[in-house]
């Protein structure tokens, strides 16, 4: 019986593992492709940012490398959520201008997620005011998460080093 049971949960977690590394391509479809003019909410946002600071967690403590490393690559497909959540929710709500005054574009909005995600900030396109505490909050979570997906790295090469070292890394 525990073999049925674990199995199932195996299961369970695929089915996890490919549905949060294909939302990055739903998420890119309807920035590019439109989603049927309906505002994308900032509740995912709050929905996701808990479900990646519990992955993320989650992979840092345990011991289990394989389990690590797929908990990593899960944080890591959530990152990519953010980053198209915030740019759906600027296109959403034409939260941003260009500072030399042409049209925006989807990929504009994506390329202003990126830029504020990761806090480079070049000033070609600007969010209006009020979009300034929005861009704030990417910002925040992009230095959390990249600090938190930094530790998860470094842990799942930990463990696959010492591993390496303890089943006769010597010759």
């Amino acid at each position: 019986m525990p073999k049925q049971r674990s199995s199932k949960l195996e299961a369970g977690q695929r089915k996890w593992f490919v549905f949060t590394c294909l939302s990055p391509l739903a998420l890119l479809s309807a920035l590019f492709l439109g989603h049927n003019n309906q505002k994308f909410s900032p509740a995912y946002l709050v929905v996701t940012f808990c479900i990646f600071m519990f992955i993320a967690v989650r992979s840092l403590i345990l011991n289990d490398r394989v389990r690590s490393l797929k908990l990593f690559l899960l944080a890591s497909a959530l990152v990519i959520d953010f980053i198209l959540m915030y740019a759906l929710i600027y296109k959403d709500n034409d939260l941003i201008t260009s500072s030399s005054g042409d049209p925006i574009m989807a990929s504009d909005y994506l390329y202003f997620s990126v830029i504020t995600w990761t806090t480079v900030g070049y000033g070609d396109f600007i969010p209006k005011p009020s979009a300034r505490m929005i861009a704030a909050s990417e910002a925040l979570v992009g230095y959390i998460s990249m600090a938190v997906l930094i530790a998860a790295a470094l842990k799942v090469l930990d463990r696959f080093t010492q591993e390496n070292s303890t089943s006769g890394g010597t010759n």
